[in-house]
């Protein structure tokens, strides 16, 4: 679909380049060789003729769309949600980290704000609780080992829906994982996939108001064609019959007013008393 033309040969999502396939399967996985922008009509119209694919394909928000979540390297025993916000007055675009240690059966947390010590140092987990840090919630599930890292970091836009789709297709090709990996997995291939297809939707909601505006100014030159025409036909045609009737009818009355004319002017007195 990325890759598909309009029929004549031009690459729908090839930007400014919609002559050259815009995404190619490499073995790094899809990568954009279009050109960013979009090749336009004239300014009177400036209706875009194609979309820019890199936009649509390969920029959405990472995470929620505001903030993403993440498990560190060895966590096999719990997961994290995506979050939510809670407080958008309260966010401060830091990234969090949240260290867990496990002591005589207790498990505990610490936050980290950009790798430094924040007030919550040693608060206890209760798995599946809200977890509330400047105005962002999420939920840690499972049972967290000693050591143990989660990290919230900001949204950015560079998820890309090929890559998406690759990390989801090999993580449920892949054996041997624990129950809280697989749960980790999904949840995080399950909001990557909903946010690229919100891009989407978002690109389609722009085409679609391209089309109704591309409606609108057909309809506006089919009118200024129509116009032009009758314009053009009533300059042009001509319906020889009635032009040639017309032509002598107004002949015999201008040869009528000058024979009344000339009469006219040899009426006198000398005239009348020499007929």
């Amino acid at each position: 679909m990325a890759n598909r033309t309009d029929g004549a040969g031009t690459f729908l999502f090839g930007g400014q380049g919609a002559t050259t396939q815009p995404f190619v399967d490499a073995a790094g996985g899809v990568g954009y060789r279009g050109i960013s922008g979009e090749r336009r009509t004239e300014m009177g119209t400036d209706l875009p003729l194609t979309v820019n694919g890199d936009g649509v394909f390969m920029t959405a928000r990472t995470g929620n769309g505001v903030f993403q979540t993440s498990a560190g390297a060895g966590v096999t025993s719990a997961w994290i949600d995506n979050g939510r916000v809670s407080n958008p007055a309260a966010l401060t675009g830091s990234t969090y980290t949240l260290q867990f240690s496990v002591s005589g059966g207790a498990t505990t947390y610490a936050v980290l704000r950009d790798g430094n010590p924040t007030a919550v140092t040693a608060a206890p987990y209760v798995s599946g609780q809200d977890i509330t840090v400047d105005g962002m919630t999420f939920r840690v599930s499972g049972a967290p080992a000693n050591g143990n890292t989660f990290t919230v970091a900001p949204s950015t836009s560079t998820l890309s829906i090929f890559d998406a789709l690759d990390r989801a297709s090999g993580q449920l090709a892949t054996a041997g994982r624990s129950n809280a990996q697989i749960a980790q997995a999904n949840t995080d291939a399950l909001r990557d996939i909903d946010q690229s297809m919100a891009q989407l939707q978002g690109a389609r909601a722009v085409a679609g108001e391209m089309l109704v505006r591309i409606d609108g100014e057909t309809s506006r030159l089919d009118d200024q064609k129509l116009a032009n025409q009758i314009q053009r036909s009533s300059a042009e045609d001509l319906d020889m019959t009635e032009a040639i009737s017309k032509f002598q009818n107004m002949q015999t009355g201008y040869d009528a007013a000058l024979k009344s004319y000339s009469m006219v002017q040899r009426l006198s007195l000398f005239e009348y008393l020499r007929t």
